[in-house]
């Protein structure tokens, strides 16, 4: 027995002082979350408590609240899987100081000590030595896993590698290790040169967890809102082309990118969720609160603005990504990000929809290039003072978009305008439900949809109908982006103007705007322009009648149905 507790005392020392190094290292110097994780399980392991579970980790050691559902929150366990790879991470570049890791098993949430090789195989090397120099696999045979308990654990009973190797075959494994390193050397040189950087091949893997306490598990309406907001958010991140929604898996390996996490509880004032937008080192990157106040819909209408404005083309994430990328896009997916990144920065983008086009012209992000290209074509027709009509060469290339993917939200966007403009609302109603249900990521064409299609609507009471959905729909975006780009705040102006609103006019015209002055895109500055304009016009209705004509001029770029730009005039004369 006495040798026992001298084992467990050893344990605790070791695992003590091997987790001080650990925390000390630039590893987890940067990952506050998994710094607490690690100092409670190594105080746990010192304890010698050998209860730890998942509840215990997610409360005492994650601190969240007493109702967590083990069930329903995978908050602690995508924190394990972080942890497990962070660990190997630290030691993928630091020795342990007496020839043991700290390390964690799959399945279980105690700290654990063994060899390199038994703790991490994927790191081990033949080559490696330890640190009175004897031969690493010495030591696999030397030295076993320990657990809290201070007994070898099963992987300490395996055999070790053989060790007598003869003359030749200590000359034909010098010669390999040779040319490795060599091949090595060369792949190393290859890749550090900038023109070689790894292109990004596709979205990051971006996890959801939607932890709820108090009000949000109060009844069976309000885990309904809270399973809504789970719905809607999981969505957004399945439909963005900037994220591939993530399974939950507690392997290493398959660690996501981001997370959104959403806390539903109870805030300072009144329930409410906060997103958050977490990267892999655990670092928060984005926050923001939406109460819960008034109706229900009017809250998840929020929500889902909110996160629009996260995963969307130019939000946070986007962003991210395209910071990655060193100069010009090599996979079709940086294609996407230029291009959007480039739009939302008042940069000229139609060479960069070319070469795209001709370097991935089968790429399914395609049918988003096609149908910008189809749009200048249909502003150049606009302009000229042709009509818009199935009849144009642009309408063949909205056909090619579709073609590629008949769900693309800005193909379908164009499809609907061009036939509300021609006056076939029934033929556009399709294009117009699928630009809606897909245009969840892209608030602007949200906006956009609603300016247009209000030539479609002439029954008095489905206009009401209609315009209290829709005014709900401007007033969630307008209220969750407080500094929108442009072509977004022009097109809650215009649908606001659609829908005979002044007052949500009035409020998207305050919104100040994310503008680059320095940019190419003539388009964009001329947008910015016409907004400020909209803007006077409905507050100074002598300004607009003295400036009518050049009003309505414009305003056939934007909206294309002669009966939608009567509305918006016709609230413009009021």
């Amino acid at each position: 027995m006495a040798d026992k507790d001298s084992d467990k005392s050893e344990f605790s020392k070791l695992l003590a002082e091997e987790c001080t190094r650990i925390l000390a290292s630039d590893v987890f110097a940067r990952a506050p979350v998994q710094s607490k994780l690690l100092s409670f399980l190594c105080a746990k392991g010192v304890e010698g408590d050998t209860s730890i579970n998942q509840y215990i980790v997610a409360v005492d050691g994650l601190g969240r609240h007493e109702d967590y559902n083990v069930d329903s929150d995978s908050y602690p366990r995508v924190q394990m899987s972080r942890l497990r790879s962070n660990l190997a991470s630290y030691y993928a570049s630091h020795r342990s100081a007496h020839s043991l890791c700290v390390y964690i098993k799959p399945g279980e949430y105690g700290l654990r000590l063994a060899s390199r090789d038994l703790a991490y195989p994927s790191l081990f090397k033949y080559n490696e030595q330890s640190e009175d120099k004897a031969p690493a696999i010495a030591e696999t045979a030397q030295s076993g896993a320990v657990s809290q308990n201070g007994e070898p654990t099963p992987e300490a009973a395996k055999t070790g590698i053989a060790q007598g190797f003869s003359t030749t075959t200590k000359v034909a494994l010098a010669s390999i290790i040779i040319a490795a390193a060599l091949l090595l050397y060369a792949s190393m040189q290859y890749n550090s040169h900038p023109d070689h950087k790894p292109a990004l091949s596709g979205p990051p893997k971006v996890a959801l967890e939607v932890p709820r306490s108090g009000y949000f598990n109060s009844n069976d309406r309000n885990r309904q809102l809270a399973a809504n907001v789970e719905r809607l958010a999981r969505n957004q991140i399945a439909e963005s082309f900037v994220s591939n929604l993530a399974m939950l898996d507690t392997s290493a390996d398959t660690i996501p990118s981001y997370t959104v996490r959403i806390d539903l509880g109870d805030g300072l004032t009144g329930p409410e969720a906060t997103i958050f937008l977490i990267d892999k080192a655990d670092t928060e990157l984005f926050q923001t609160s939406v109460e819960v106040s008034g109706e229900r819909e009017r809250f998840l209408r929020r929500v889902n603005a909110a996160l629009a404005g996260l995963m969307g083309p130019s939000g946070m994430l986007a962003n991210r990504e395209v910071a990655q990328i060193d100069s010009e896009p090599r996979s079709a997916y940086e294609c996407q990000l230029m291009i959007e990144n480039e739009r939302a920065q008042g940069i000229s983008i139609a060479d960069r929809v070319e070469s795209c086009l001709q370097s991935y012209p089968d790429d399914k992000h395609a049918a988003s290039w096609l149908s910008r290209k189809a749009m200048g074509m249909f502003f150049s027709q606009i302009a000229q003072g042709d009509p818009v009509t199935v009849e144009s060469e642009a309408w063949q290339l909205i056909r090619r978009a579709l073609a590629i993917d008949e769900y693309n939200p800005y193909a379908n966007f164009i499809a609907a305008k061009v036939r509300i403009a021609e006056g076939n609302c029934e033929a556009a109603q399709v294009f117009l439900e699928r630009a809606r249900d897909r245009s969840k990521s892209y608030p602007t064409l949200i906006a956009a949809t609603y300016a247009e299609s209000g030539g479609c609507i002439t029954n008095a009471e489905t206009l009401e109908t209609s315009t209290q959905e829709q005014r709900a729909e401007i007033l969630a975006l307008i209220e969750t982006n407080p500094m929108p780009p442009v072509p977004l705040r022009t097109n809650l102006i215009l649908a606001g103007l659609s829908m005979g609103r002044a007052d949500l006019v009035t409020m998207a015209g305050k919104l100040p705007v994310s503008y680059n002055p320095n940019g190419d895109d003539q388009g964009l500055a001329e947008a910015l322009s016409f907004s400020n304009e909209l803007q006077k016009a409905n507050s100074d209705v002598a300004f607009f009648r003295t400036n009518r004509g050049r009003i309505e001029t414009k305003l056939r770029i934007y909206i294309w149905n002669e009966s939608a730009r009567e509305k918006v005039l016709e609230t413009l004369d009021e």
